[in-house]
């Protein structure tokens, strides 16, 4: 059977989206079933790191202006063509083939594929069986977000979903409260929805042995690590709050952000002005691999304070690198994260200075974080997501075998 797999932005700066791509490919690498990545533009060395006899690499566009034009022909002109040709193989009772209304599903067509897998939320119409992966429906429960609800983001988010899971073979999510969502917000039969964990990354899983990478940033100690693009659901105001309440009780304790600014750093860097903590508050861009797990292993803890799930990656790498988890509690993040990590509100800056405080103060607390983090971060891997994500391609092979 011929996999498909839509991944059409790949690349390191995507952050979270490029961690979870990376374990998909390098699961299917395993697989019984050959593979095509479509995408758009740059894919890097990736094809050279798996047997093209396994996985291949199908450019849908070489450029963002090859994006846009292929998608202006494909859904506004060719579309068209689609209702008349449906018409005359209703009425000549023959099977007639009409061009696509996206350029995946034309090149899925071309290429013979069997099953489609969308692993990110990105998501183009195709004809084909797919399973699509749903990882948050934010915009449902937070719609007043400038990047959920604002330029026409909801109602392309409420398109775009309405559309995968109305006709999804199946969907894939990671949590209970992520399925009890989907089913509440677009109606979908819970008996078409897997549950697959986020899997702990590879990469922290092995820069947890070892030599620690020497770290480079200029950053003061302690420091609290949050990595994650700056947009305002991740809550890094709230994390100021914190270390500004801390430094009220008497405490320096400073903060490491990592990640791309995607319009909300200039309201962080105003917020630490005005809570006299610029001097705490170190943001570090994107940073490469290596300096990340440098980061985490030498910070007091991971300060994981979005306000979106109900899963995320960050809090696996760090328990996977021993560093104690300090997270969000939010819908999800206790049937994620369990016992291994400090729920608390994050909104609260009272409730997370406490929290910080605790980690770095108390040497019960922080032992048993890292031990019952590591536990956490071994238990769910590429490997059991694989395994678990083999079970939904074989299920279907059933189906598909019958035409």
């Amino acid at each position: 059977m011929k996999l498909g797999v839509f991944l059409p932005e790949i690349s390191p700066q995507r952050g979270g989206a490029f961690t979870f791509a990376e374990s998909v490919l390098a699961g299917l690498a395993t697989s019984s079933d050959s593979a095509i990545v479509f995408h758009y533009g740059s894919v890097g060395d990736l094809p050279a790191q798996f047997d093209p006899a396994r996985i291949t690499f199908h450019s849908l566009a070489s450029s963002n202006a090859g994006r846009v034009a292929k998608k202006i022909w494909y859904q506004i002109v060719v579309v068209k063509l689609q209702g008349p040709l449906h018409m005359a193989a209703a009425v000549t009772g023959k099977s007639i083939w009409y061009p696509s209304g996206s350029p995946l599903d034309h090149a899925a067509r071309e290429r013979g594929v069997d099953l489609m897998w969308f692993p990110t939320p990105m998501y183009e119409p195709v004809d084909a069986p797919y399973v699509v992966t749903i990882w948050d429906l934010e915009h449902r429960l937070h719609p007043y977000f400038p990047e959920l609800g604002q330029q026409g983001e909801w109602q392309a988010r409420e398109r775009a979903f309405g559309d995968a899971l109305r006709r999804a073979t199946y969907v894939v999510t990671g949590t209970e409260v992520g399925r009890d969502e989907i089913v509440r917000f677009y109606n979908v039969d819970a008996s078409r929805i897997r549950l697959l964990p986020h899997p702990t990354p590879r990469f922290a899983l092995e820069g947890a042995n070892g030599t620690s990478p020497t770290l480079t940033s200029k950053v003061g100690s302690p420091y609290v690590l949050y990595p994650a693009q700056f947009w305002s659901h991740k809550n890094h105001v709230g994390l100021l709050g914190g270390i500004a309440e801390l430094r009220k009780r008497g405490r320096t304790v400073h903060a490491a952000l990592v990640g791309s600014d995607k319009g909300n750093q200039a309201r962080v860097r105003e917020r630490a002005a005005e809570l006299g903590i610029a001097d705490q508050i170190h943001l570090l861009g994107f940073v490469e691999r290596s300096e990340l797990v440098a980061l985490y292993r030498n910070a007091a803890a991971l300060a994981y304070t979005s306000l979106c799930g109900p899963e995320n990656l960050p809090p696996l790498e760090a328990m996977a690198l021993g560093c104690p988890v300090i997270n969000s509690d939010i819908p999800g993040a206790r049937e994620q994260l369990g016992d291994a990590a400090l729920l608390v509100d994050t909104t609260n800056a009272a409730a997370l200075a406490d929290a910080i405080a605790r980690v770095i103060d108390d040497t019960t607390v922080r032992t048993s974080l890292i031990s019952k983090g590591k536990a956490r971060a071994a238990k769910y891997t590429q490997a059991e997501f694989t395994r678990d994500m083999q079970g939904v391609i074989d299920e279907f092979r059933k189906r598909r075998e019958l035409w």
